[in-house]
């Protein structure tokens, strides 16, 4: 195998460093700090490879979040504002994020 072959592992000079980092300290937090152990936490640690798609999925899950919550908070307000408020939407809005979050 080769540096150019698609199918071999990525070299440690060819991953992200701020990604690198990033996950080796969310490692240390979930692990020394939380105490989260390791079939249950975000971080591994395993190769460096693994560790960068760890903080990639992260990364993703962190923008998810913010997104959904950000746009469901604007059409709360919306809502709110033209007096079409109820507030078992606020509870459908919470279940269908528990939902998503733990992947029923």
């Amino acid at each position: 195998m080769t540096d150019t072959d698609p199918e071999s592992p990525p070299s440690r000079d060819s991953l992200d460093p701020w990604k690198l980092k990033m996950a080796s300290g969310g490692y240390y937090i979930q692990s020394k700090i939380l105490h989260v152990p390791d079939q249950f936490g975000f971080f591994s640690a395993g190769p460096p490879s693994l560790q960068v798609k760890d903080a990639e999925s992260f990364t993703r899950l962190l923008a998810y979040l913010s997104t959904l919550g950000t746009l469901e908070a604007l059409i709360l307000a919306y809502l709110w504002r033209n007096e079409s408020f109820e507030w078992f939407m606020v509870y459908d809005l919470l279940t269908i994020n528990c939902e998503l979050i733990v992947g029923v």
